[in-house]
This record gives structure tokens, sequence and C-alpha cells, in this order.
């Protein structure tokens, strides 16, 4: 659908790669600004120079059952990725992907870059009922809620058995979604007001494994990330 189309394909392959990844079935490599398969056991960026810093991860068998191929995380482990302007996207839309699998149900922070302000990422379970709960946010003002800008989309229960695919597209000015699996989960379409930083979240840096302030560590697998 988006491929009849050059126009649109390259006002928004920043932001729709993964979109399209799911409707193809397909990995997709344009328009990527970091990845991390994990292929080659490590924590490198196979697009450019931003490698991740891995703290107490084990590697383990990927979701085709290639050994040392992914990373385990037992609770108190991490993927430090750093604060690089690359990951600052101020008021850009962008899109990012992550195949995982959990351990247990949980309430952990997977996969992001947050401040007390502001933050985009995955975030596991809540204090009711323990689904694949995704966030995404900007100046939700975690003290005050009320007058926050928190964009929310809760997807159904994922089991503990099998990987699951997350992609989260992200437009400021419109909407942000979320598909797993395939399937498309929901939208969010709060306004943001004008904010000088947007999502640039500088001197927080991306996380894997957990929250980029809080001791909120993820418990499970995880693999092949693309931004």
């Amino acid at each position: 659908m988006f491929a009849s189309n050059n126009t649109i394909m390259k006002s928004l392959i920043g932001t729709l790669f993964c979109s399209l990844a799911l409707f193809t079935n397909a990995q997709v490599d344009n328009g990527l600004i970091a990845k991390y398969s994990f292929n080659a056991g490590n924590a490198n960026d196979e697009v450019g120079t931003i490698d991740g810093t891995v703290n107490g991860a084990t590697l383990t068998n990927d979701r085709f059952g290639n050994p040392n191929a992914a990373y385990s995380f037992d609770g108190d482990d991490y993927i430090d990725f750093g604060d690089d302007p690359v990951f600052q996207f101020e008021w850009n839309d962008f899109s990012y992907s992550i195949w995982f699998k959990l351990d247990t149900a949980q309430y952990a922070y997977m996969f992001g870059k947050s401040d007390f302000q502001s933050n985009y990422g995955i975030l596991i379970g809540s204090s009711a009922i323990d689904p694949l709960d995704i966030t995404f946010g900007t100046n939700c003002r975690l003290l005050h809620m009320e007058n926050g800008e928190l964009r929310y989309v809760n997807s159904t229960p994922t089991d503990t058995t099998n990987w699951h695919h997350a992609v989260v597209v992200h437009r400021y000015e419109d909407s942000t979604s979320i598909y797993i699996d395939n399937q498309f989960i929901g939208s969010d379409t709060t306004s943001y007001q004008y904010d000088p930083e947007g999502f640039n979240i500088a001197g927080k840096n991306l996380m894997l494994g957990k929250h980029s302030v809080f001791d909120i560590f993820f418990r499970g697998d995880a693999d092949d990330i693309r931004m």
C-alpha cells in the first residue's frame, strides 16, 4: 500500500519502516538510525557506532534457536546505549521495534529513555493486571499526572512462553500507535503542548532491561532492536 506512492514513502520512511515490516512480515533496514540484532554475541550497533554496554545480561538463544544471539535479563541486568544525540528526537517523528519473551508476569520497564518529565519506551504490566502495557509520553509530569500529556496504549495479555514483536510508531503532531505480533493494537491521539525540549530527554541514557532513572528491571529475553 505504502510502496505504491513514492512521495509518501520518502516523507514517512523515518517513522513507518516498522509499520511496513508488519505488513510485509520482514525486517526492514532502510531508514534505521540504530540496529542491535545481537547476532554477533555483543550489543554493537550494526548501522552506526552507538554500541551498547552490557551490565549483567547474558547471551541466550534467539527466537530461531540460534545460540548466543539474544540477551537474557534476570531482574537486575541491563544494556546501556548511552545518550547519543541520535536518540534525542525533539519534535520529530520516529519509531522503534523489539522482539521479547517474558519470564514471568511482572511490572517492569523493558526498553526506553526517560527522565522525570518525558519518556518514550515500553512498560510491562501494571499494579492491577499483567498485560503488556506500552506507554509513551512527554511532559507527563510524574508528580502531577492530571496536568500531564501522556500517550498510552494497553495491549492484550501476552504469555510467558513465546517470543513477541512490539512496534511503536510515533508522530509528534498526530498520534502514537502500537503493534504487537503484526496486529494493530491501537493509537493515542493526546495532543502535546509545545515543549522546547520535545523528546530530547538529554542527560538520560537509552536502556534495555531497566528504567533510565529508577531500578525497575525487566525479566525475560530481548532481541533485534531497530530504531
